[in-house]
């Protein structure tokens, strides 16, 4: 009897271990700011580069995906080892630097962005693979495959 209960136990510690573990994969994300780093970062890693441009204070279809979509385990593992993440934020509230803001906006010009969010997919030089304006229609499986999607389209281009 007091085998199984431990048995039980040490199998309860470690699925909640395990389980704790998973959780924090999406926090423990790095989200860069800056183009030519991501493109640096990109080229050595042999990624691709997911650009978010969002109005993470003021856009509820922005707060969406990073609630719904970027802070999911899922997410966290389709990227991991695939993709350099770039936030490029438009807040109204937040502060931001006058060089983030001209960034962020040299990088919105040269992507021609209309809406908020848009989630584009370049490789190392900033060429674009693909796009999503909005929020992903079919929420996160969507966008898992469309992450999958724009991985396979970049390498028939290779």
């Amino acid at each position: 009897m007091m085998t199984r209960f431990m048995r039980s136990f040490v199998t309860m510690g470690l699925l909640f271990c395990g389980l704790a573990t998973h959780l924090i994969a999406a926090e423990n994300l790095h989200w860069l700011t800056n183009m030519d780093q991501a493109r640096e970062t990109a080229s050595a890693q042999d990624d691709l580069i997911l650009l978010d441009f969002t109005g993470s204070d003021w856009c509820p279809p922005c707060k969406a995906v990073k609630q719904r979509i970027f802070s999911t385990d899922d997410f966290a593992q389709a990227v991991e080892g695939d993709y350099v993440l770039v936030e490029v934020d438009f807040p109204r509230s937040k502060p931001q630097s006058d060089a983030q803001r001209e960034h962020n906006q040299e990088l919105a010009d040269q992507y021609e962005i209309m809406a908020f969010p848009t989630l584009i997919v370049v490789d190392q030089e900033g060429n674009e693979i693909d796009r999503i304006m909005g929020y992903p229609p079919e929420g996160l499986e969507g966008f898992l495959q469309f992450l999958q999607d724009a991985r396979a389209k970049a390498a028939k281009g290779a």
